[in-house]
């Protein structure tokens, strides 16, 4: 059972070398044609298999309590990846591929996507994974609270529209790995409502994005691993950001955010409102 499960992983993993390497450009698609139970099911017993040891008992071999790794699991853990985060950044043509040699030229943010939630099952332990994803019109009900919001922004372009809304989700459902998504909502509010509520469960959260928003839902069960695999947790956004977590909601609402448009109070930048939320803790005693 164990060589069986071996060879199947390794076969998977082939394809996506091959596919990746190729000089021909055929469909991702096409070359993802393990059925989805039996591709969960081998990253779940092949993958997953191994002797995690618990915090607890590092802390007695120890004797001190050990920094957080979360590539030890010591309770029911929910892995949220952050799909469009992922893909915008894997859309630009790497470097190595010259114009004689075309190799997926357009599907450059699939490939790159599912070789990252591939590392991520490989090296994360987890019970529970799921992808997030932007919709069609994910900016819709944000509008509706602020008319500009991402005004600045320009259009997606339109192979990346294609692959976050046609060949990104086909491949999820190859994986047999869950796609998270709600119509006028983006990718973000999925996930800190399935945080929200995995946590109230007693679960742990790993949450896989570069986008600093995220701070905000860090906790003692929450954390961000970022593309480079370093983890955020209340320590990493105090170092960072001067602030905690619970305080990222204030210091984003001082200082802005220029890239969706949302202005801040007038002359208060990062090194201010950290500043201002050292002295006073929180927005409303600032304001009094």
């Amino acid at each position: 059972k164990q060589w069986y499960q071996r060879r199947v992983r390794g076969n998977m993993i082939k394809c996506f070398h091959s596919l990746y390497n190729s000089r021909k450009t055929p469909s991702l698609l096409q070359t993802l044609t393990h059925p989805s139970p039996l591709v969960y099911n081998v990253l779940r017993h092949s993958i997953f298999v191994r002797n995690y040891r618990t915090k607890e008992k590092e802390k007695e071999e120890e004797g001190t309590t050990p920094k957080f790794d979360p590539k030890y699991k010591s309770k029911p853990r929910l892995i949220l990846v952050d799909g469009s985060g992922i893909a915008f950044r894997n859309h630009s043509r790497p470097k190595e591929y010259d114009d004689n040699k075309p190799v997926l030229s357009n599907k450059f943010a699939t490939v790159g996507f599912c070789k990252r939630l591939l590392s991520i099952l490989r090296e994360y332990p987890t019970d529970y994974c799921a992808v997030a994803l932007d919709p069609k019109g994910s900016t819709r009900a944000r509008k509706e609270v602020y008319a500009d919001y991402k005004k600045s922004r320009k259009l997606k372009d339109p192979l990346l529209i294609q692959q976050i809304s046609k060949d990104i989700p086909e491949a999820l459902r190859k994986f047999g790995i869950p796609l998270v998504q709600c119509e006028g909502h983006e990718a973000d509010d999925g996930i800190a409502t399935y945080t929200k509520i995995a946590v109230e469960k007693g679960h742990e959260v790993l949450i896989f994005t570069d986008d600093k928003d995220f701070c905000q839902l860090i906790n003692e069960n929450v954390y961000v691993i970022k593309s480079d695999n370093s983890v955020r947790d209340i320590e990493a956004v105090k170092q960072e950001f001067r602030i905690s977590p619970e305080q990222f909601v204030d210091f984003q609402t001082l200082m802005g955010d220029k890239i969706d448009n949302i202005p801040g109070a007038k002359g208060i930048g990062e090194v201010t409102a950290a500043n201002l939320l050292l002295e006073h803790g929180t927005l409303s005693k600032i304001t009094e």
